[in-house]
């Protein structure tokens, strides 16, 4: 059985009907079922409520496990060539994976965008030339003229919402946390931030489908990165450990804001 939320109504239930000696207790396999066979948790009944997972925090180990004919009717598969137990450790850290980690994708994707739409652009001012030269010869409607222009213009405000490449500066707040004052400054300063209008939200980008998406998406990844660093501090009792645990991807976190951030800016110079 995978530990998680949704296996946890299976779990109670074996609680419930797997024998003990003086305490209900339960095996519960870890893992994948092709690597799983012999990692094992005990979880002992009785005790207070375990936060994560609506358990029992009384003694909770992990250890390799020879079965016996008891519990044969639990076992699907043969053991693994190792078996050892990997040391587990349940944190709110193994939860989340910052989107920023893997920022190829959204590099690639306003990569492809950028020469799709200084097409666009190349397109619109050259159909602005061609309804000014109709509209010199016969003075006639300049309602195409205007449309047009306005077509155009609606590319302008791309270069300002585009994400900065001193962004990152914005993350390395984290190290500068000392102290608890710190700590709740720090998650002022990103609940701050998620209360702000978006860029994408200040600009009529309806008629470009294609930039409007990618630059949601960005959006997206810094709220998401953004309400993390918030909640990982406020969430904490001890904010030593909460900032440690922030440290330990920040460098990577930055890199991929960098790379996203670079192909922004790569976007922007493009369309002038």
């Amino acid at each position: 059985m995978v530990l998680n939320e949704a296996t946890r109504p299976s779990l109670l239930a074996r609680i419930a009907q797997t024998p003990g000696n003086t305490e209900t207790s339960a095996i519960v396999r870890i893992g994948q079922e092709e690597n799983a066979f012999g990692l094992w948790v005990s979880y002992q009944w009785g005790g207070s409520p375990c936060s994560g997972l609506g358990l029992h925090e009384s003694p909770i180990s992990v250890r390799k496990f020879d079965p016996g004919p008891t519990l044969l009717r639990h076992l699907t598969r043969r053991p693994a060539k190792d078996t050892h137990p990997k040391p587990l450790v349940f944190t709110r850290e193994m939860s989340y994976v910052s989107p920023f980690l893997n920022p190829g994708q959204y590099v690639t994707n306003l990569n492809n965008l950028s020469s799709e739409s200084i097409a666009i652009d190349e397109a619109v001012a050259r159909a602005i030339r061609e309804a000014r030269d109709f509209s010199n010869k016969y003075s006639s409607d300049f309602s195409h003229v205007t449309g047009l222009k306005d077509a155009l213009e609606q590319f302008e405000p791309i270069p300002k919402m585009l994400p900065h490449p001193s962004q990152p500066v914005f993350l390395s707040l984290i190290n500068d946390v000392e102290s608890q004052q710190d700590a709740k400054d720090v998650i002022t300063e990103f609940q701050s931030f998620l209360s702000e209008e978006h860029p994408t939200g200040k600009y009529q980008l309806d008629g470009t489908p294609g930039p409007k998406k990618a630059f949601g998406e960005i959006e997206a990844l810094a709220d998401k990165e953004s309400k993390h660093v918030a909640d990982a501090l406020q969430d904490s009792n001890d904010w030593h450990k909460a900032i440690a645990e922030l440290k330990q991807n920040l460098p990577s976190v930055q890199s991929g804001v960098r790379q996203i951030a670079d192909a922004s800016e790569k976007y922007a110079t493009k369309l002038g």
